[in-house]
């Protein structure tokens, strides 16, 4: 009787484990599609937060691992804020020029973007 019991108890704390794991995970599936519907943000795994095109208000855009990947969506004129939320954090700032790595293992450089009054003048994506 007594085996049965442990087996009860380790049957219903396993399933107890499983469903407060599932209830997680599901929470950041729903918190992932309200973040890229509703808010118009992106994603961000690997901080399981939501990173919208008020980021460089809030000072923290993130890092991208592949910021090349969005050169294709930067226009001129954009505002710089806007360029953060597409391309991530800058690795430096010298005065009105951002530079960012293109690739996460990529050395350097592999765009450079020049700001006017806050809107993009010049942009080079080398990765692309």
């Amino acid at each position: 009787m007594a085996a049965m019991k442990n087996k009860t108890w380790y049957l219903v704390v396993s399933l107890a484990a499983l469903c407060l794991g599932g209830l997680y995970m599901g929470r950041d599936a729903v918190s992932e599609i309200v973040c890229e519907g509703p808010r118009d943000g992106t994603w961000a795994t690997n901080g399981n937060r939501c990173i919208t095109k008020i980021c460089y208000i809030e000072g923290d855009c993130g890092f991208r691992a592949f910021p090349a990947a969005n050169c294709d969506k930067i226009l001129m004129g954009d505002h710089f804020g806007t360029i953060h939320y597409y391309l991530g954090m800058p690795l430096e700032i010298e005065g009105n020029v951002h530079r960012w790595h293109a690739t996460k293992d990529g050395p350097g450089i592999g765009i450079t973007s020049r700001f006017q009054n806050d809107l993009l003048v010049e942009f080079q994506c080398n990765a692309v």
